[in-house]
């Protein structure tokens, strides 16, 4: 994959990357310059997901997915180095 990715980089007029720690990452490994790369941070559509405005809006959302009170949600794939014992351990 790093091949493709350093050909892609290459040839890109622009580079997209989702915080400054990314940019930094790409610049470091794939040689290009600064100005190539921009961040654009991840967004959300707040008007499909918003807090609960009443608890009882929350407490029918647990009940008809079956949640218990407290409950984590972490979408995230499980690749070794995204190190979730630890994220597990810490919370």
């Amino acid at each position: 994959m790093t091949a493709h990715c350093r050909l892609g980089v290459r040839r890109a007029g622009r580079v997209i990357a989702i915080s400054e720690f990314v940019k930094q990452d790409i610049v470091r490994k794939f040689g290009c310059r600064s100005d190539r790369v921009v961040v654009t941070h991840l967004g959300v559509d707040h008007a499909r997901f918003r807090p609960a405005e009443r608890p009882a809006e929350l407490d029918d959302f647990r009940t008809r997915l079956g949640l218990p009170r407290d409950y984590l949600y972490y979408p995230a794939s499980t690749f070794p180095y995204k190190n979730h014992p630890r994220l597990i351990e810490a919370l």
